[in-house]
């Protein structure tokens, strides 16, 4: 604690001493014992030595038995990438999305404390709900963006799955037709149930694309502060497509390309979701999401009852996280106002790195505990020995 606090020897003696006597009162436990501490460049030595007296040894000559105790601090030095993704579909309207734009700007002042700029911390934001909007300015890894279907309208960010098991992965390759190339641009089509030209805010090939961009992983506390306050509800649920995309941010590879390399013994990469509902792929005549329309998410998901699709999403998720997993990304989930969803949360906790790094928030109290004690968890130190 006081390491995170201040760099100076003497401050961090009066820290060390002041924390201990109140956890250790003398007069109460009628032991009296003194830490010390030792400062070799980023490794903190601890050490605590009480002498106790004995009653039955006292019989043999043994007075007193030293008890000590030992501990090594490392600061943590390395930097760190960390992608939120957060739930913005529509059942997060109201209050609810209020709780989630304070708690993530609570997150962010954790990690950033007094700081504006951190060049050894980067976060990256992404927004979700059946699809991701990754802005107009990404067209170059998009493809079918100035087709007639966008006419008179123009393509908004959002983007759909890519098909042949390339949407649990962050792999990339510059072609056109390959499956884990370009991205198909998200178009709602012109149908009976949504007769566009007419566009609206809730009709035309953009619809209920996420009105807040992804931000790339920044260094630079401003523009996270300003991407929170523009989270908006809207939408139903793809859990899966937010995964990945948070992946993708801190990905050495293309389209986000601000990740180190997965090898770099420097940086620690962590993800963190927040979702307040299942996964859902609606079955009726003229409906989209990032798997196309209702016959084309048939295919992609390869089966054709709403049940079904909905597992493969729920598949998809699991499979997008092991995946993460192996390459060493820590991964946060938390469940908010998901009281009675059993099987969501305990999706949620299997999607998690261990059982400690996932939590069930009810209500938007424990929703900004939740973020808090992450926060606190990626700045803390580490506990050598």
């Amino acid at each position: 604690m006081g390491s995170a606090a201040t760099d100076d020897e003497g401050e961090l003696n009066q820290i060390l001493n002041d924390f201990f006597d109140v956890n250790y009162p003398e007069e109460r436990l009628g032991v009296p014992a003194d830490p010390t501490m030792e400062i070799d460049g980023d490794v903190i030595n601890l050490a605590v030595l009480a002498q106790l007296p004995t009653t039955l040894m006292n019989l043999v000559g043994i007075n007193v038995l030293d008890v000590s105790i030992t501990s090594v601090i490392i600061k943590e030095t390395q930097g760190l990438e960390v992608a939120m993704v957060l739930d913005v579909t529509g059942s997060m309207s109201g209050s609810k999305i209020e709780a989630l734009k304070q708690a993530s700007h609570d997150f962010v002042g954790i990690l950033f404390g007094e700081e504006t700029s951190y060049p050894q911390l980067k976060i990256g934001i992404v927004p979700f709900n059946t699809a991701v909007n990754l802005g107009t300015g990404m067209i170059s890894f998009v493809k079918d963006t100035g087709t007639s279907r966008f006419s008179p309208t123009r393509w908004k960010g959002c983007v759909e799955a890519r098909p042949g098991g390339q949407d649990v992965t962050d792999s990339y390759v510059e072609s056109n037709t390959a499956n884990n190339g370009r991205w198909r641009a998200y178009g709602w089509p012109f149908t009976s149930a949504n007769p566009w030209p007419a566009v609206t805010a809730t009709r035309g090939p953009n619809k209920n694309c996420p009105d807040a961009e992804v931000l790339p992983i920044t260094s630079d506390r401003t523009p996270l502060d300003d991407r929170i306050d523009d989270l908006r509800a809207q939408g139903n649920t793809h859990v899966n497509v937010g995964a990945v995309w948070g992946w993708r941010l801190i990905s050495p590879t293309p389209p986000y390309t601000q990740g180190v390399a997965y090898s770099a013994g420097d940086f620690s990469k962590a993800v963190i979701i927040m979702t307040n509902g299942e996964n859902v792929i609606s079955t009726s005549s003229g409906q989209y999401s990032s798997y196309g329309t209702v016959g084309e998410a048939t295919t992609k998901l390869g089966c054709s009852s709403q049940t079904c699709k909905q597992s493969r999403l729920d598949q998809r998720l699991l499979q997008v996280f092991e995946n993460m997993k192996d390459e060493g990304i820590i991964v946060y989930t938390v469940g908010f106002d998901l009281e009675g969803n059993d099987d969501v949360l305990e999706m949620l906790e299997d999607c998690a790195t261990t059982s400690r790094h996932f939590f069930d928030s009810p209500n938007a109290e424990d929703l900004q505990q939740a973020f808090e004690a992450i926060g606190t968890a990626l700045s803390n130190l580490r506990i050598g020995r």
